[in-house]
């Protein structure tokens, strides 16, 4: 009974030794991909395995990675790193609404732990920077188009009508080189088809006259 009750007290007892205060400092906000420092802030002379991970709120999934002579998944501890290493790299993988950073630090052969955690807010550039490039393309084409259609509007204060082209009520400016008239020193007249054949007909009728008179005066001599 006795060797039960020391053992149980002895299990009750370690995790009060193994329990450590501590603090860890954190960015506010991190992008997607961006290495992001962890610093933890603790006096002990202890050994302490370190875990440090960012989890979605609303799946509880880990979305991050911290660097252990490579990128690792966070899921392990970094065996007997605190307090030789104090600083520790993280990036985050996958985007949320809302997360939250924890680190863990564990007695080396122990498995009780203290935990400390707070939000963290993920930003992704890329989304930033396609909607960045979105704007820049509206606006080059806001501005080509004011462009073209003042280019056209230019375009159109030169533009003579094809009826004054064939009328001819436009005349050559020497000083305006970039624009051409068409002269208006002569009045030419324009005779539709129709009316040559009415003056073909009235010709006719009129030499038919002359002819008919000059027979009939010599039938009379």
């Amino acid at each position: 009974m006795k060797v039960t009750a020391i053992s149980l007290l002895f299990l009750l007892f370690i995790p009060l030794v193994s329990a450590i205060s501590f603090d860890f400092d954190y960015p506010e906000s991190g992008n997607l991909n961006q290495n992001l420092t962890i610093t933890i802030n603790a006096q002990t002379s202890d050994i302490y395995d370190v875990k440090i991970f960012v989890q979605d709120n609303n799946t509880g999934i880990t979305i991050s990675e911290i660097y252990n002579e490579g990128w690792k998944n966070p899921r392990y501890y970094i065996l007997s790193a605190f307090p030789a290493q104090s600083d520790f790299l993280i990036r985050i993988k996958n985007d949320s609404d809302g997360a939250t950073i924890c680190t863990r630090l564990r007695k080396s052969g122990v498995s009780t732990f203290s935990e400390k955690c707070g939000a963290i807010t993920i930003t992704n550039n890329d989304e930033n920077n396609e909607n960045e490039e979105s704007e820049n393309i509206t606006s080059a084409i806001e501005e080509e188009t004011s462009e073209i259609s003042k280019a056209t509007t230019e375009a159109s204060k030169d533009f003579i009508p094809l009826e004054d082209l064939v009328q001819g009520n436009h005349s050559y400016n020497q000083n305006s080189p970039e624009k051409i008239f068409l002269s208006n020193k002569e009045n030419t007249a324009f005779i539709s088809r129709d009316e040559k054949l009415r003056n073909y007909a009235i010709y006719f009728f009129v030499a038919l006259i002359v002819a008919l008179s000059i027979y009939l005066a010599f039938k009379k001599l």
